[in-house]
């Protein structure tokens, strides 16, 4: 089906018929989750053959994957059926015939190395047991295989008052994460996570205010990051300690892969 990303939304049969025009014409029903649709799908680019979009909701991300992959088989798990059963038809109707939903808890899941690509969005708030939920996307995932998370950041910046802790969303069991909290957790978990420069918060008040895109911020701002070196990775402590004698603050902030295109953890 053409359109906007979430334009099949147009097809679900549990929504009224204003918001299924605007769906077919405008996409996705929602700002924020236009938002997380720019800022989630360029990070799922590359030969993916199999993918778990885990906690699917409404289903516009499984959608958006199998047409942007119609190579792999995607596969949405969600915990209420009655969004399953919807988004089943959702994808009928749209002639989706590599995108399927199924109803599953992901503290629960009992995949081992099926997928290269797990794409888990706005989940981890909703669950109490949230490393265990983790583990389980780690080994639905085979070597190799990629998590592209989202997460509510813990604290949101107002124009007026600064940083304050998120507002209370109705089913979140905690505001939003911490980079650094989100980071340990999935270490835990079994992930590896490469160590980006921590972003200037100039340049965060830049992309809120300008809703410019992650892409853009990178490709103009380069996010704050200054000078980089490429070494072999047996040079690798060699090049750390060559200079940190010139700039204590040195470390590695990712690595090289037989990947296409950079890809930001």
């Amino acid at each position: 089906m053409k359109g906007l990303p979430g334009c099949e939304l147009s097809l679900d049969p549990g929504r009224g018929r204003a918001e299924r025009l605007y769906a077919r014409v405008l996409g996705a029903p929602a700002n924020g989750l236009r938002i997380r649709l720019r800022r989630v799908l360029p990070a799922t680019d590359g030969d993916h053959r199999t993918i778990l979009d885990a906690g699917s909701g409404s289903g516009v991300f499984s959608f958006e994957l199998a047409k942007r992959h119609p190579q792999a088989q995607v596969l949405g798990i969600e915990l209420e059926p009655q969004l399953v059963e919807r988004a089943n038809e959702i994808a009928r109707r749209a002639g989706l015939a590599n995108c399927r939903f199924e109803t599953g808890d992901v503290t629960r899941l009992e995949f081992d190395r099926d997928f290269d690509l797990v794409v888990s969005v706005d989940n981890f708030e909703h669950v109490e047991d949230d490393v265990t939920a983790m583990k389980k996307l780690w080994q639905a995932l085979r070597p190799g295989g990629t998590l592209v998370a989202h997460v509510p950041a813990r604290e949101r910046r107002w124009l007026l008052f600064g940083r304050r802790v998120n507002f209370d969303v109705p089913g979140h069991v905690r505001p939003g994460y911490r980079i650094d909290e989100l980071a340990e957790k999935l270490r835990r978990a079994g992930f590896e996570i490469d160590d980006p420069l921590t972003v200037p918060p100039i340049f965060e008040l830049i992309q809120e205010m300008g809703e410019v895109t992650d892409e853009e911020m990178r490709d103009v701002f380069n996010l704050g990051c200054g000078f980089c070196c490429v070494v072999a990775a047996d040079d690798e402590a060699a090049a750390l300690d060559l200079l940190g004698g010139h700039y204590p603050n040195a470390k590695r902030i990712g690595r090289a892969t037989a990947a296409t295109g950079l890809h930001f953890t």
